[in-house]
Parts: structure tokens; sequence; C-alpha cells
């Protein structure tokens, strides 16, 4: 598993946010605790492909 790195904008710590959107469909975004930026959102059955996903997007931003 790869760790997230810390928001661009703040530095601030960035946690993974997951939620079921309807029947076996998740949802998956990487958000800052400080300053509520958020990364690209995934959408998918498969819940660890979203979650690693998110954290690829979020881990590549600049």
């Amino acid at each position: 598993m790869t760790s997230l790195l810390p928001c661009p904008f703040c530095g601030g710590e960035a946690e993974v946010e997951f939620y079921s959107v309807k029947k076996n469909m998740h949802c998956c975004d990487v958000c800052c605790k400080d300053c509520n930026a958020r990364g690209e959102q995934f959408r998918t059955y498969n819940t660890d492909e979203a979650i690693e996903m998110a954290r690829d997007a979020w881990n590549r931003r600049v």
C-alpha cells in the first residue's frame, strides 16, 4: 500500500474518503484534513481499485 503525500496546497495530512453511491458501486477520493482540497473522484465496482486510483492520482499532483 502506497502512502499519501502531503497536500500540495498547504502541506497538511491527507486521507482517503470512501463511500457507496449505489448498489455495488463505490466512490473514492483523497481529501486534505486541513484545507479540504480534494483529488480526483473515482467510481468503480472494485473497492481496492478505486482506492488505489485515488491514491495514485493524489500523489501525482504538483
